[in-house]
């Protein structure tokens, strides 16, 4: 094997540089080096949008080309984009990222209302679709559609009693007859670290994040008998974002 990374950079830069860094050592596989790519544009008061496609592979490259679509939205101008991916077998996929759910119209005839939206085309016919946090993905005839882009509330209780099965209550729980297993529980507070999590399951108006603790720390490093502080608290947002696919 001689695995690659190929990158495709669809924004012009005035600076680009190789770098060697230490990638988190608590996270396992990590390497004790990473190559990095730093891409900058200079300027004043410069607003910039990257928009990078990698390409893992092996010896041989599948990509044929990638170019930047047209896009038609109310929102932040550097907050969407959508890119066409060209693959050598014939295959393009079309990619559409908004930071936040947005209503946007994509150069080719496609609608998309939500977050991620992947469509893939062979012979210009749809012959599959992908749909992250939205309620509507459209090319030509082809539908698909979603009840609603997330599932949200609030966090009004934790259980920690059980090391391999953390549970988060939530207000309103998740709804029965959807299949939640492996989805993603963001909980929005002021922590500085990343508060996502696997589901494991769902009973009730709890969820389980398995083994995975939701304790941050001892209240008082000196007397531990004052108990913990927690990654989630009550009061806390929590969105689960609802996930659509298509096949053809």
């Amino acid at each position: 094997e001689e695995p690659h990374l190929r990158l495709h950079a669809l924004t012009p830069c005035d600076e680009v540089a190789l770098a060697s860094g230490d990638p988190p050592q608590n996270k396992p596989g990590n390497p004790r080096r990473l190559r990095y790519l730093l891409q900058s544009r200079l300027g004043e008061n410069v607003e910039s949008q990257f928009v990078t496609v990698l390409e893992p592979y092996d010896r041989t490259p599948f990509v044929k080309q990638v170019r930047r679509l047209r896009v038609e939205h109310n929102a932040d101008p550097n907050s969407v984009a959508a890119v066409a991916v060209e693959l050598v077998n014939g295959v393009t996929d079309i990619l559409i990222n908004c930071e936040t759910p947005t209503r946007v119209a994509v150069e080719g005839g496609v609608r998309f209302e939500g977050r991620i939206g992947w469509v893939r085309l062979v012979a210009g016919e749809v012959r599959a679709m992908r749909m992250v946090g939205g309620t509507l993905l459209q090319v030509g005839e082809v539908t698909l559609t979603a009840p609603l882009a997330a599932y949200e509330g609030k966090v009004k209780g934790g259980d920690t009693t059980d090391p391999r099965d953390n549970r988060v209550l939530l207000d309103p729980p998740l709804p029965p007859g959807v299949s939640f297993v492996g989805q993603t529980i963001h909980f929005e507070n002021d922590l500085p670290m990343d508060t996502s999590y696997h589901i494991t399951g769902v009973k009730g108006d709890a969820v389980s994040t398995g083994g995975i603790t939701l304790i941050r720390g001892f209240q008082d490093r000196k007397d531990y008998a004052k108990g913990y502080t927690y990654l989630t608290n009550p009061g806390d947002g929590y969105v689960v974002p609802s996930l659509a696919a298509l096949d053809r």
